[in-house]
C-alpha cells in the first residue's frame, strides 16, 4: 500500500477529529501519489455537506494541477455523498 501521511496537527487539535486529508506514497517513489480523505462514521452519519482543505506539499517532484479543496455534497434524496476535488491550480 505505499505510505501514508497527514498533518499531526489535524490529530492533536482540542476539537473533536472528524477527519483529515491523507496523503501517499508508493514504496520506491519519491513524489506523492495520491491524496485522500479520511472521514468518521460519525461525520458522515450526520449526513450533511462539507469542504476539506487539501494540504499542499512546498514541492511534488513532478508538474501537475495539484487541488486546493474537497467538496463533500451529501444528497439528501439518494441518501449518498459526492466527494469532488476542486480549485486545481499549476504546481511542481
Amino acid at each position: 500500500m505505499g505510505r501514508h501521511t497527514a498533518l499531526i496537527s489535524e490529530f492533536t487539535a482540542t476539537d473533536h477529529w472528524l477527519g483529515t486529508m491523507i496523503a501517499g506514497f508508493l514504496p520506491d517513489a519519491s513524489y506523492m501519489n495520491f491524496l485522500e480523505p479520511m472521514i468518521t462514521r460519525e461525520r458522515l452519519l450526520r449526513r450533511k455537506s462539507f469542504v476539506m482543505q487539501a494540504p499542499r506539499p512546498a514541492t511534488l517532484g513532478r508538474a501537475i494541477r495539484y487541488r486546493a479543496e474537497c467538496i463533500v455534497l451529501y444528497d439528501k434524496d439518494t441518501g449518498a455523498y459526492q466527494f469532488m476535488f476542486t480549485g486545481f491550480q499549476p504546481m511542481q
